[in-house]
């Protein structure tokens, strides 16, 4: 856990994000014009943020029925889509970040949920990745509909579904904390419990289960507040990387989570943001 002396570091992430609003703008978590002609700065600002249950509907239900309508090939212990590991017998999940050629080849075919994403109007108009590369420059709802596209669904709870905001430190209630930490919680980083610079450049390292590229990107995930606007909903992101973020030491690490510093805005992005170091990967519950 990241100790509180060690926060001014993380201005660095205010001058690496890709942004359409005023940089002295901060959304709230309450909705409003701030963000109505804007895309990314790294704030989510407002008590909202930090509870993500201040005014506004009702936290998405933690644990739902995942997307299950693609197809899935067979893996250890069961059915996953494919491309995808089993993990611990009950999860299914991207073995590395999506790619860039991936998720634009898929682009004719997807498709926004009409409630939550309405707003979203482009899923490639901010990509700053290019062919080769993990995939970077995607908003939640980008990140999100390439995912259900596939008959899978962006990383929430382990049995499928999203999770819960508060969820990061549990093993049992979200899935990248499953896969990152081990199934009994036993490391610090994805690749055991000592930094290795190595493992955040490039293809990074793999995780004891095969899982690899765990803190080359940062990757979005289906653990968010509520909030009165759907484009500032506060959602988690995971890990740090070689990009953004100075301590890539302490971001790198599984249960990596800045929550508690009231003035930082690391691991909790809106909606409508898309960094220049954001990616993402899929999950499915195991069949």
């Amino acid at each position: 856990m990241l100790d509180p002396s060690r926060t001014s570091w993380l201005l660095v992430l205010t001058m690496g994000l890709a942004c359409g609003c005023a940089a002295d703008t901060e959304p709230s978590m309450d909705g409003g014009a701030d963000a109505a002609a804007g895309t990314t700065d790294a704030g989510t600002g407002g008590t909202d943020a930090e509870t993500g249950r201040d005014g506004g509907p009702p936290p998405l239900d933690a644990g739902a029925v995942a997307v299950d309508s693609g197809p899935r090939v067979p893996v250890d212990g069961g059915m996953c889509p494919a491309g995808m590991l089993a993990l611990f017998g009950t999860l299914c999940m991207d073995e590395t970040p999506v790619r860039h050629e991936v998720y634009v080849a898929a682009l004719a075919d997807l498709v926004d949920d009409p409630v939550e994403c309405a707003w979203n109007t482009s899923f490639d108009e901010r990509l700053v990745s290019a062919p080769g590369d993990w995939v970077r420059g995607v908003d939640y709802c980008d990140a999100r509909a390439f995912c259900e596209a596939r008959g899978a669904e962006l990383c929430g709870h382990p049995s499928g579904g999203p999770t819960g905001y508060d969820t990061i430190g549990d093993r049992d209630l979200n899935a990248w904390t499953r896969m990152c930490a081990g199934e009994a919680g036993e490391r610090r980083y994805a690749w055991g419990d000592v930094f290795d610079p190595a493992c955040i450049e490039g293809e990074g390292c793999a995780t004891p289960e095969g899982v690899r590229g765990v803190g080359t990107v940062w990757e979005w995930t289906d653990a968010c507040a509520s909030g009165a606007d759907p484009m500032l909903v506060a959602c988690h992101v995971r890990t740090g990387s070689s990009v953004i973020g100075s301590d890539p030491m302490a971001t790198s690490e599984c249960l990596f989570d800045d929550s508690f510093l009231l003035d930082s805005r690391l691991t909790r992005f809106l909606t409508v943001q898309a960094g220049l170091d954001l990616g993402f990967r899929c999950c499915a519950p195991l069949r």
